[in-house]
């Protein structure tokens, strides 16, 4: 209640346009959730890339996993989804304050709230990808990866998809 927001409220005209969506079309409950960052907001292709699976995009700016935790009853709860796949990871290792430890505890608070309010849902985490412009943040983004993976090994209900192999080329080097 005390705690300033502000730097979460920074995507709040993003979630504003979700809610003014919701409001046009109505609420459709029980698709596959997509949350998290650019990754996912910058996919415009994905309920046809998709299709026939029923798919809602909620990635939002340059997002960080404290982000979706604090938007959580905005645009993961409403819409009371079969399955939420999740992609955060790759901002947050840029923030010296949030360490491996932090991320983990931020997805544990996200992983909280949905077994508290949406009990049988699954949870997909789809790891942080390496990219040449974030070359120097490696080792962090390997330790946030491997955390999260045995965090999830732990959890029914949820599973981590490592997508870090194919991020690689032949010779070890992070493909452009």
């Amino acid at each position: 209640k005390d705690m300033d927001t502000a730097f979460f409220n920074r995507y709040e005209e993003e979630i504003l346009e979700f809610e003014k969506e919701d409001s046009i079309n109505g609420i459709k409950k029980g698709e596959i959730l997509f949350v998290g960052s650019s990754s996912f907001r910058k996919w415009t292709s994905m309920k046809t890339d998709l299709f026939p699976i029923p798919v809602l995009n909620r990635g939002f700016g340059g997002s960080t996993m404290p982000e979706l935790d604090y938007y959580f009853f905005r645009i993961v709860r409403p819409y009371k989804p079969s399955a939420i796949v999740v992609y955060e990871g790759d901002n947050d290792v840029l923030a010296p304050f949030l360490t491996s430890e932090v991320i983990l505890k931020s997805f544990d608070i996200f992983i909280q709230l949905v077994k508290q309010f949406l009990p049988n849902t699954k949870v997909f985490f789809l790891s942080i990808k390496p990219s040449p412009s974030r070359v120097d943040y490696l080792k962090k983004m390997q330790e946030t990866n491997s955390l999260i993976k045995s965090y999830c090994t732990k959890n029914k209900n949820l599973f981590y998809i490592d997508i870090t192999k194919q991020m690689f080329n032949k010779n070890g080097q992070i493909r452009e």
